[in-house]
């Protein structure tokens, strides 16, 4: 019998379990602008991992976004899921993780946002402001 051949299915973005939102709060900005970014080549890595793998939708674009994130970790992984280890799901949105990404990135605007502000002469700060702060 000869091997069969599967077609590549040319997804599009709506057919796309994930959205780019989900993106950011599961792997963060790195995978969220690479999808943002280069579009058709994000959907057609989804869709060559869901064809190699012979995988859902979900779990190839879950990989994917672990992959554009941190490909060595990836590699680990998926080599320790060879040898029988566990298998990690990279769909699961993690509450507490989503919780700690949001504190830290309000923080980070506010001082990004206070910085501009001195430099832009919106506020003045001068030392007995800044000796205020201890």
């Amino acid at each position: 019998m000869a091997p069969r051949i599967l077609a590549p299915l040319k997804l599009a973005s709506s057919d796309l379990p994930i959205d780019p939102v989900g993106t950011l709060l599961r792997h963060g900005p790195l995978p969220f602008i690479q999808r943002t970014i280069n579009e058709e080549t994000y959907l057609a890595a989804v869709d060559k991992y869901m064809l190699r793998e012979g995988c859902s939708v979900l779990e190839a674009q879950a990989n994917m976004d672990f992959y554009l994130r941190d490909p060595n970790t990836w590699a680990s992984d998926k080599v320790r899921e060879k040898k029988g280890g566990k298998i990690r799901d990279y769909a699961r949105l993690d509450q507490k993780q989503v919780l700690l990404t949001c504190l830290w990135a309000g923080f980070v605007i506010a001082l990004f946002s206070r910085i501009y502000m001195v430099q832009t002469g919106m506020i003045e700060v001068g030392i007995d402001d800044a000796l205020k702060l201890w």
